[in-house]
């Protein structure tokens, strides 16, 4: 799985494809191990715009998620699987697994998943036209994303809280909240 993770992070997505479907053929007995190159096969479908394989793979994890008994993975597949039934419009749908998504990562302890379940939250309702909850879903993702200390989260809710206050004819936060996700990058 290491291979794969790296080809993720480098962007390099035809290669995680690869990876997961090697390692999900493999039928290891590890079940975990299973579902984690699973959720790198979303993503990378996901970021190959293969929008119907990332929902096929994620509906395959699922069952291993629940078989798990494992919050966290739980939420991790719940939070994938909300995001990319909004990239496909499903927003009712995605709205529901997108909550249990942030539900089951608060109960577990895991903010890292529970602020991106909320950033991807933010985006639904920001795209839906609803700035108050999209706001408040920023705010609970950079609360999250900074208690985790993941910095690249806490860029992306920056810099999506910038976009709705710049959106909402707010030019002096989204210029506050830019200016803080530069000094991140830097």
């Amino acid at each position: 799985l290491e291979p794969g993770a790296i080809a993720l992070q480098q962007g390099q997505f035809e290669q995680v494809v690869r990876y997961g479907q090697a390692a999900s053929a493999a039928q290891s007995g590890d079940r975990a191990q299973q579902l984690d190159a699973l959720l790198q096969l979303a993503d990378a479908y996901q970021a190959l715009g293969q929008y119907r394989k990332a929902l096929a793979t994620l509906r395959a994890a699922q069952p291993l998620a629940d078989a798990l008994d494992d919050p966290v993975r739980r939420a991790a597949v719940l939070g994938a699987l909300g995001k990319t039934l909004w990239l496909t419009v499903a927003t009712d749908d995605a709205r529901r697994h997108l909550d249990r998504s942030v539900t089951l990562a608060r109960q577990a302890h895991a903010p890292q998943i529970a602020a991106a379940s909320l950033n991807h939250l933010g985006n639904l309702a920001a795209e839906q036209g609803d700035a108050r909850t999209a706001r408040l879903a920023y705010q609970d993702s950079l609360t999250l994303a900074r208690q985790a200390q993941d910095p690249a989260l806490t860029v992306t809710a920056l810099i999506n809280a910038a976009r709705l206050a710049a959106r909402n004819h707010d030019p002096r936060t989204a210029e506050t909240l830019l200016t803080e996700a530069a000094g991140l990058v830097r």
